[in-house]
């Protein structure tokens, strides 16, 4: 026999299965009966039990949120302390009929645009419908991007950050650097109107600690436009910063 094993008692640590036969996660959109949409049901665990009774030794519940902004109807939830109560009445019913159970933790993202109301999180930009929002929407990388004196009203200017990408204690954070030296450590300042380079290590948030000793690169096409004390500039007349 191929699969002589197939039957037998296994014990996993402290989880023992009377054989090795192990349902993989339903959807059945159950829980859209529930109260909010995402609560255990009363069907939901009748369906459990009989595939218990059948001899399926481990059921795993079908995809449940362990996150609330982001947890669709019509789909379990974990994300509360207030599905507990449903979720130990499941468990204990199919212990009750030999069966053990597990969950399927899941953050559904593009996949929760079934529900309007919950939220889209994505690891990284990427086009959608219009009819869809995600958190990165909300995010302006040009809030604080500035070293004006005048539009902050005090002498130090405004939140001197820059637009850059980086990661957490990265060692490049390439940006485009819109003024340098003195009292400008990010390199960049929403207000200006060009560019005089690219730079590949940016500071935020402080202030006189020049350019860094960079060197600014800047990719250009067509004739070089001399601005007066520096090198060369380029127009910035447009610009769009996504965040990630």
């Amino acid at each position: 026999m191929s699969f002589e094993k197939l039957f037998s008692p296994i014990k996993i640590r402290e989880l023992e299965l009377r054989n090795r036969v192990v349902m993989s996660a339903m959807g059945t959109h159950e829980s859209a009966a529930s109260e909010d949409g995402r609560m255990v049901t009363d069907k939901l665990i009748a369906y459990h039990v009989a595939r218990a009774k059948g001899g399926c030794g481990l059921n795993t519940i079908e995809v449940c949120s362990v996150d609330a902004a982001s947890a669709p109807t019509g789909f379990l939830s974990i994300a509360d302390d207030r599905y507990i109560p449903g979720m130990k009445k499941l468990c204990s019913a199919v212990h009750a009929a030999g069966g053990r159970v597990a969950v399927q933790l899941w953050q559904g993202g593009l996949a929760v645009a079934s529900d309007p109301q919950a939220q889209i999180l994505l690891p990284s930009d990427m086009p959608l419908s219009p009819e869809y929002t995600v958190p990165a929407d909300y995010v302006n990388p040009f809030i604080g991007a500035s070293t004006s004196t005048s539009a902050a009203g005090v002498y130090h200017g405004l939140g001197k950050t820059f637009p850059g990408a980086t990661t957490p204690y990265g060692m490049v954070q390439v940006s485009p650097n819109t003024i340098t030296g003195g009292d400008n450590s990010p390199g960049y300042s929403y207000e200006h109107t060009t560019i005089e380079g690219f730079a590949f290590t940016q500071m935020s948030g402080v202030g006189w600690f020049g350019d860094l000793g960079n060197l600014l690169v800047m990719p250009t096409t067509g004739p070089l436009q001399k601005i007066a004390g520096r090198a060369f500039a380029r127009p910035c007349r447009t610009r769009r910063v996504p965040p990630g």
